[in-house]
């Protein structure tokens, strides 16, 4: 009974060890190539004031902060997953055509101010306070509340 108890407690610590965020700040240099090229397109001429990569179970991720109130969050391969400008909006660039045309037809005025890749499309965040949902080809799917 002992040993199982034992058994028992280490493998929770071991898992409780996978599992724990482990944040770390980085130079900008440190990200994957493709993230470096991604804020060279996309942030130039905007003050990166943080870059952190955390470690969690066996996924790693980076996270951009700008001085323009930007946050961009990248995947281990340096491919952006989440972007976020309160206040300023997303760089048009970087939202696919069919959205940017959605949002221009049926939200005029309003901008994107956070856009998520997810594995089944995008969801979007205007600055009106709307959320959109959108299938991986950009095509909208839904509004939420």
């Amino acid at each position: 009974m002992k040993r199982l108890v034992l058994l028992t407690l280490g493998l929770f610590f071991a898992i409780g060890t996978l599992t724990a965020g482990n944040l770390k700040p980085i130079k900008v240099k440190e990200l994957p190539e493709k993230a470096q090229q991604f804020l060279k397109t996309h942030c130039k001429g905007v003050e990166i004031s943080m870059v952190r990569m955390e470690k969690e179970a066996l996924e790693v991720s980076y996270e951009v902060r700008l001085a323009n109130n930007g946050k961009i969050e990248f995947n281990r391969k340096g491919e952006w997953e989440e972007a976020e400008y309160k206040g300023v909006g997303v760089p048009v660039a970087i939202i696919p055509k069919n959205i940017r045309a959605y949002v221009a037809d049926h939200f005029k005025g309003a901008r994107i101010d956070k856009i998520t890749k997810e594995y089944w499309g995008y969801e979007v965040e205007l600055s009106n306070g709307v959320d959109l949902k959108f299938d991986s080809k950009g095509d909208f799917k839904r509004m939420d509340d």
